[in-house]
């Protein structure tokens, strides 16, 4: 780490200016002291250092870690110039019969030509700020200095690259809500809606009337309770079970009753209460059933993977099936076009890629192993709606651009603060040309 911060201060000396390199001295592991003096002391030395901290090396980690967002591959590229991007589609010729007699040949046709306009949407700020104090606490060594550019570094690129993956899931979602894309419908895949921790109450209903051993088992586990008749009451029998211990149960109650709650969610096999001669008997009563986590469905699962396989393969054929260009443009030529598997991608929530063996989802799409995790993104959710699976789209659907990515900065005098204002100006949007399919649950 050391040799790490070593490096990027000796780089800052080696582009700085004639001032700065004339107080800042060649940085080694033994000279922290005097490399943060002038840095520290002089305004000027202070202001070119912290500019090209941000400039130089935050923000140059920060355009690398952007790629976390796990939809960033499916981002079009940069749109260094103008507000629009221009898509255009041009269809596929129609066939005639053939003229023997040439009649036709100066005949001009025209290529149907599709267009779409896609416009800057997206412009947020992220602003950090960097205090005197914390780079005069930050250059007491090269570890603290390190955490202290990690923190700035984590500040500007979580936020923006997590957003921008909001916005790019919410696009699926916005699709789907507008009747963008080709919906398919499949069944609900979990026979569960969620787990249960296990809650078992055991209510003592007779005092001890005879000195004895009576047995409580708890997940086939069996540990006894001794009992005299001093527990002349059922109240001071019960608080003598509740003096047991059983792992991963957690024992409580009040008077009579005697309470077990599971300290995990899950099924549990009933508990067993033998008051053997005691006469301190008692009855159970499951006051919240266990339930295991959720529990999925093998036969919709089956049914969600040949809907996904179908349309892979039917994607592949020329077709408008996909596409809702012609629908909600009144007039227009159907688009008929095709995605060759190798540029589709398949987009599936967690929880779903979790259930299905990912051998069956690479044999569905007539992949091996490896070819098939390259085409796979796996998402937590598709934005507002909560019934979206998976979709299958053409490479090209999210029309996902970066215009600008800029930061400002302004020293405030008052405060000793340098505030950054990190820009992301992009175009967020999706394609109506392309083939796209979202799997839903009814």
């Amino acid at each position: 780490m050391a040799s790490n911060m070593i490096d990027v201060l000796n780089g800052i000396l080696t582009s700085g200016s004639a001032e700065y390199q004339n107080y800042v001295p060649v940085a080694t592991r033994t000279n922290i002291d005097a490399v943060a003096n002038p840095i520290l002391n002089y305004s000027i030395v202070k202001n070119e250092f912290v500019t090209a901290l941000m400039n130089k090396v935050v923000l140059s980690v920060v355009h690398k870690k952007l790629l976390s967002n796990p939809l960033a591959p499916l981002k079009q590229g940069v749109l260094p110039l103008g507000q629009d991007v221009e898509e255009i589609h041009v269809n596929r010729a129609n066939g005639a019969a053939y003229d023997p007699t040439g009649a036709n040949l100066l005949t001009r046709t025209q290529p149907t030509a599709m267009t779409t306009y896609h416009r800057l949407n997206r412009q947020d700020t992220y602003t950090v700020s960097i205090s005197d104090d914390q780079l005069r606490q930050a250059f007491t060594s090269y570890e603290k200095l390190q955490n202290f550019v990690d923190a700035i570094i984590n500040s500007l690129y979580s936020a923006d690259s997590d957003d921008e993956f909001i916005l790019m899931k919410q696009l699926v979602s916005e699709a789907v809500s507008k009747n963008h894309l080709t919906i398919i419908e499949v069944p609900s895949f979990s026979s569960t809606t969620g787990a249960v921790a296990e809650v078992q109450k055991l209510t003592i209903s007779a005092a001890a009337t005879k000195a004895g051993t009576a047995k409580v088992t708890i997940d086939g586990v069996t540990k006894n309770v001794p009992l005299t008749t001093s527990e002349n009451t059922a109240a001071l029998a019960a608080a003598e079970i509740r003096k047991l211990t059983f792992d991963g149960w957690t024992i409580t109650g009040t008077n009579a009753d005697v309470i077990f709650t599971a300290d995990e969610t899950g099924a549990h096999t009933d508990p067993v209460y033998d008051p053997s001669d005691t006469g301190a008997a008692g009855t159970w009563t499951a006051t919240a059933q266990g339930v295991n986590p959720t529990v999925y469905d093998a036969s919709a699962l089956k049914a969600i993977v040949g809907s996904l396989k179908n349309t892979s393969s039917y994607m592949g054929f020329a077709g408008s099936a996909f596409n809702k260009y012609a629908a909600l443009n009144p007039g227009a030529d159907p688009i008929r076009t095709k995605t060759d598997r190798e540029d589709q991608v398949l987009l599936i929530r967690a929880d779903v890629a979790n259930a299905i063996d990912l051998e069956v989802l690479a044999a569905a799409f007539n992949m091996d192993k490896a070819e098939f995790l390259a085409r796979r993104v796996e998402v937590d959710n598709f934005g507002e709606d909560d019934k979206i699976v998976a979709m299958i789209a053409d490479r090209n659907f999210f029309q996902v651009y970066d215009q600008m990515r800029k930061t400002t900065e302004f020293y405030n005098p008052k405060g000793l603060y340098t505030n950054f204002y990190h820009h992301v100006w992009q175009i967020m949007s999706y394609s109506l040309m392309v083939n796209a399919a979202a799997f839903r649950m009814a």
